[in-house]
């Protein structure tokens, strides 16, 4: 089963690309709900979900100003935050495992705070709490002042490429790459500028559902001591994925899979 359709958010009025995937026949699974990383989209997930679809129904959702959604008046945490819980809502999914990447690993924690009835878990994938929290170390890339100073095309391999662990073959970079927002640049830097500046520590006290965050050994955006800080914040399992990048999901899908299906189990018994 494939379904794509749009849903419209009232509080900020934005128009949210969803598609949904799943058996042709009812599950009585309880579906998932994932969240893309900053500058990417949905599709993203796609090598995670065609496995976890074969026996639930699994979401993927651009954030407003990504993929086929709308670009949004305002961006932020909080916006992105509210535009999901507000998805969600309107699909009508009374329990949902939510699961994120980089950024979306942040912003699930919002949802699960605010929606605490509904979240079944957590799986947080090379995210942080807050960009710059920890030891200092993270290598995330000055966009803004790298579209300012080189071509868009160029620019966007070049991150690409720094996302991925040393051994990343040549087609998941190109991957990463192709998967790049293609939104105007001017509301790539506003999500860039709001991006860096991101902070869901106030959500973490809240986040009351069984949490997994995992962070690639290389992963220089959001560092493995990061992750350890965020799953510390959840009380939550924290687990660092040998050789990989900050962008495990798209690297090694079977990896991300074998800490997914055993979560998603757990949280379900």
């Amino acid at each position: 089963m494939l379904r794509y359709q749009y849903v419209s958010t009232p509080t900020h009025g934005n128009r949210i690309s969803v598609v949904a995937f799943g058996p042709e026949q009812p599950s009585t699974k309880p579906p998932v709900y994932f969240i893309h990383p900053i500058n990417l989209r949905k599709e993203f997930w796609f090598d995670v979900i065609r496995e976890l679809a074969l026996d639930r129904v699994c979401y993927a959702v651009d954030s407003a100003g990504h993929g086929e959604s709308s670009d949004s008046a305002d961006y932020g945490i909080e916006v992105w935050v509210r535009d999901h819980v507000e998805v969600i809502q309107a699909l009508g999914l009374a329990k949902v495992h939510l699961v994120g990447g980089s950024l979306g690993g942040a912003i699930i924690l919002g949802i699960a705070a605010e929606l605490p009835e509904r979240a079944l878990s957590t799986a947080s994938f090379g995210s942080p709490l807050k960009p710059d929290q920890g030891d200092g170390d993270s290598d995330a890339p000055d966009l803004i002042s790298m579209l300012a100073a080189g071509d868009r095309d160029a620019v966007f391999h070049d991150v690409a490429l720094a996302a991925t662990g040393p051994d990343a073959a040549t087609d998941i970079v190109d991957t990463v790459w192709y998967l790049t927002n293609t939104h105007p640049l001017d509301q790539l830097r506003l999500i860039w500028a709001k991006t860096i500046t991101s902070d869901a520590r106030r959500w973490a006290p809240d986040v009351k559902c069984p949490a997994l965050v995992a962070t690639g050994e290389f992963d220089a955006t959001c560092t493995p001591a990061m992750g350890r800080l965020l799953a510390e914040a959840v009380r939550g399992s924290f687990v660092e994925m040998p050789g990989l990048g900050h962008l495990p999901a798209l690297e090694d899908p079977s990896a991300t899979l074998a800490l997914l299906g055993p979560h998603l189990a757990a949280a379900e018994a």
